[in-house]
């Protein structure tokens, strides 16, 4: 669990990977505000290739704040605006922290 450390970055992992034509971005860990500019870089990156479409795999999640769900929510949006949807894969019903 990230601690209240405004300096720290809580941990995480990004890999990207493709499926064909689609880049799926995985993520595992923790995301939270700390932490959201670099995922946010790394999902404009694996955009940047150019597909119809997007998906997040969160198996690995173990905590996301509401900064988490605002990105998720800002690429579903920018993927509507370019008719490029965004999926959510592996959801698991962990999430919340004690």
């Amino acid at each position: 669990m990230a601690d209240l450390n405004p300096g720290k970055q809580a941990p995480i992992t990004v890999k990207t990977r493709r499926e064909g034509d689609t880049p799926v971005v995985s993520l595992s860990g923790e995301l939270d505000l700390s932490n959201t500019e670099r995922v946010r870089s790394q999902v404009d990156d694996a955009l940047a290739g150019g597909s119809d479409r997007l998906v997040f795999e969160l198996s690995g999640l173990e905590f996301m704040d509401s900064s988490g769900i605002a990105l998720l929510a800002a690429a579903a949006q920018r993927g509507a605006r370019d008719d490029r949807p965004s999926n959510i894969a592996a959801l698991t019903s962990g999430g919340g922290r004690p």
